[in-house]
């Protein structure tokens, strides 16, 4: 199956939450230095 549309709606996704601080916050609050 092609899942290149699924995949480049992920790395939007991710794209998205890295530029505006989302995922650093998830990660602090999971992976705490």
């Amino acid at each position: 199956p092609d899942n290149k549309a699924l995949l480049e709606k992920l790395n939007n996704a991710l794209a998205a939450i890295k530029a505006d601080g989302t995922y650093q916050k998830i990660n602090d609050q999971w992976f705490p230095q």
